[in-house]
């Protein structure tokens, strides 16, 4: 049951994926357009059903005026590489046109290999030449001359640097139980703790594709916490530890900026504790722990940005007591905390 269930959201990201039916039309607006008017940047994207590698014309009420391919794509916008143009002076920043999907055009530089294109709005069967330094790699070329480039004057569409570096402080709500191998009763209890917390993400730089949306953040755990009660006996405990979490980025795309990003998934790991209790050292123990997140990203710059996460966290602790029986400590509930990232 659990294989056809990963099939099928597989299966629904691959649809989500795709780009749109050849002669599809889409209404848009010119964001940003480089001064050669080669690279373009639309506010049409993965939700309108755009994907990498689209070709399409732009056309006007008096024709077609530009035709282009899609060489980077985010969920409300889209870079365009303009490998012919008609009328460029038909296009410019802020110009509303539409756009009409169509079969891919095999680009080259030698000027005696021209197509014809009989929606041409000066001539219906004129012979057009490709324009000058127009070839199958555009993409590369666009990824220097416009992702660098400013959409609104200082901030980058999105962000090339797929690793990061995180911090923060973090508040949880715990609930705790103790059980022993033997017939005494255990306990249980609440307690609330602040922490400090350091994490690292990978993410994936093809965001066109399927696994472009997920992250992967492994993670490693030190804790150390140290009480004295009123007849002044010390507990004290500490937790080493490592595990994986896995996210899925919705409502944006994980290298996007200037935007809100959602992300949801779960975590798991595995690590050792030790504590003393009234001078009394307990065996090394085994902690098992998940947990399950829901969160929100903002990235202000290419490098810098900000985290609010909230996850619901489950650990199970064994220790062993003086080599014979086991003591058990169960802790579960909220966890939230507000960071800092930093990618590079």
């Amino acid at each position: 049951m659990n294989f056809f269930l990963r099939f099928f959201f597989f299966f629904l990201l691959s649809i989500c994926t795709q780009g749109l039916p050849v002669d599809e039309k889409l209404p848009l607006r010119i964001l940003n357009i480089s001064e050669t008017k080669k690279t373009m940047l639309i506010n049409r994207g993965i939700e309108d059903g755009l994907a990498e590698g689209d070709h399409a014309k732009f056309f006007i009420p008096s024709g077609v005026i530009a035709r282009g391919v899609v060489v980077k794509v985010a969920p409300t916008r889209s870079v365009w590489s303009m490998y012919r143009l008609v009328e460029g002076d038909a296009l410019g920043q802020d110009k509303v046109m539409s756009l009409k999907i169509t079969t891919p055009v095999k680009l080259t530089d030698d000027p005696t290999k021209m197509f014809s294109d009989e929606e041409t709005p000066s001539s219906p069967h004129k012979v057009i030449e490709l324009e000058a330094g127009a070839k199958s790699d555009d993409a590369q070329l666009v990824k220097d001359e416009m992702i660098k480039q400013t959409t609104s004057g200082s901030v980058p569409l999105f962000t090339d640097k797929t690793k990061e570096l995180y911090g923060g402080l973090q508040f949880n709500a715990f609930n705790v139980s103790t059980s022993s191998g033997t017939s005494e009763q255990g306990s249980s209890g609440k307690k609330n703790e602040y922490e400090l917390l350091l994490g690292f993400e990978k993410y994936f730089s093809d965001i066109s594709r399927w696994y472009g949306r997920f992250s992967l953040a492994p993670h490693f755990i030190y804790s150390h916490k140290k009480a004295v009660d009123y007849q002044g006996s010390s507990i004290t405990a500490d937790l080493w530890g490592g595990g994986l979490a896995l996210y899925w980025h919705f409502g944006g795309m994980p290298l996007e900026l200037s935007r809100f990003i959602f992300y949801t998934g779960p975590m798991v790991g595995y690590g050792v504790a030790r504590e003393e209790t009234s001078g009394t050292t307990l065996e090394d123990g085994r902690a098992i722990f998940y947990s399950y997140a829901l969160g929100t990203k903002y990235y202000f710059t290419e490098r810098f940005g900000i985290r609010f996460h909230f996850d619901y966290y489950v650990r199970s602790t064994v220790y062993k007591v003086d080599g014979d029986s086991d003591y058990t400590q169960k802790v579960s509930g909220p966890r939230f905390w507000f960071g800092l990232g930093w990618r590079f």
